[in-house]
């Protein structure tokens, strides 16, 4: 049997998402005494921080093992590695990357420990990049990892990416959360949504579709994109987003969306100053004639604050929520205009895209 490896078809950033990084010079200043009769101030370590794990076995013992290799068999019995994915649900389900499994029929996944058994793709998104497998007649009972929230992780915070890398079946790695809501990356046409976790964790070929981990073992996100053109730069799909998106895969195997019809941009900083808003809200900068937003009585010049009971924090998160409305239900939206609050009824249409 021959065994061909290949990398991972992963989106990767080009050079425009780049930016000439800066590095500042430190200057440590020594050999300054302490004036006469001071003492002299002790070089004391720092207070231990208790949220500082002094390892991460525990987390990584809860999701490792349902963790799998997703590979492909030929007619002429040859593999071609295709990347990770996680196991859900009482292992009835993987989740994983659309790019990792798109055009492909004959599936097949591995677990750490050897187990090997055939999977169907049973839905896929590409506007966000993720797919649900259905697993068929595994031999055994199979594990499943815990899917967390990905809504309240901040910068700073620890973060494990396990996948299996240049076929290195299950490698860990750990990093921090380097920034969050990453939007507008030159991944693909068709990945519209994009609100990426961006963490320094090392993504390599083969990672996509695997976990992202917090510190206490849950997943918070699936390890999707890295930088070809530096170190420290990978990006992961917010689990809330996958979340919202499941159910559509389960039942229908594709995810329907609706659309209002309004060209929007971020509200300018001096306007949110003006109107004293909490949340950031979008500027409404046209609207499709005739179309529900229009129907509704919405307005060029009107500040989008509330939708679906959602604070707007932007466009990605006005997008994303819109989008996710099911066509034919009326959602309320609240806008300011002219200095005034006013609340009005949108009945989204059925999206052609």
């Amino acid at each position: 049997m021959k065994t061909k490896t290949r990398t991972s078809d992963r989106p990767r950033l080009t050079a425009t998402v780049m930016s000439s990084i800066m590095v500042a010079m430190l200057f440590l200043m020594a050999g300054c005494d302490a004036p006469a009769g001071e003492p002299s101030p002790s070089a004391e370590a720092p207070a231990s921080d208790d949220r500082r794990p002094t390892t991460f076995a525990p987390a990584v013992q809860r999701v490792r093992p349902a963790v799998v290799n997703l590979f492909s068999v030929s007619a002429d019995d040859e593999k071609t590695t295709l990347g990770s994915g996680i196991l859900i649900d009482a292992g009835a389900w993987i989740l994983t990357n659309a790019h990792v499994v798109r055009d492909r029929t004959d599936i097949r996944a591995r677990l750490s420990d050897g187990t090997t058994f055939d999977v169907r793709i049973q839905g896929m998104d590409s506007m966000t990049d993720v797919a649900l497998l259905e697993v068929q007649d595994a031999p055994t009972e199979l594990p499943s990892a815990p899917l967390g929230r990905s809504e309240g992780l901040q910068v700073g915070d620890w973060v494990i990416a396990i996948g299996n890398p240049l076929g290195l079946t299950s490698t860990v790695t750990a990093g921090v959360t380097s920034g969050v809501g990453r939007s507008n990356l030159p991944l693909s046409e068709e990945m519209r949504y994009q609100r990426f976790i961006q963490t320094d964790a090392s993504i390599n070929p083969g990672n996509s579709g695997g976990p992202l981990v917090d510190s206490q073992g849950n997943v918070i996100g699936l390890n999707t994109a890295m930088s070809s053109k530096a170190q420290g730069l990978g990006f992961a799909i917010p689990i809330d987003m996958v979340r919202d998106i499941l159910p559509h895969l389960r039942e229908k195997g594709r995810v329907e969306r609706s659309s209002v019809g309004l060209y929007i941009k971020e509200t300018p900083p001096t306007l949110r100053r003006e109107l004293e808003l909490d949340a950031r809200g979008v500027l409404v900068t046209g609207l499709r004639e005739g179309g529900p937003a229009d129907k509704a009585g919405l307005k060029k010049g009107d500040v989008i604050v509330e939708y679906a009971g959602e604070p707007v924090e932007g466009i990605a998160h006005i997008s994303w929520i819109s989008g996710l409305q099911p066509a034919g239900e009326p959602v309320k939206a609240v806008v300011q205009r002219g200095g005034t609050t006013k609340t009005v009824e949108v009945t989204p249409a059925q999206s052609s895209r």
